[in-house]
């Protein structure tokens, strides 16, 4: 039972990181695109 538990919260302490860096990641390429569209509209 114990070890079950652990590995639980192992799994969902993945889940949470994985998550977070692909929020991350998300939040970087929009801007990085929206840098780039405005860089287009301004030429």
């Amino acid at each position: 039972m114990g070890a079950s538990w652990h590995f639980k919260i192992l799994f969902i302490g993945a889940l949470i990181f994985n998550y977070t860096c692909f929020y991350v990641f998300y939040v970087f390429y929009v801007f990085y695109v929206f840098l780039i569209y405005k860089k287009i509209k301004n030429h």
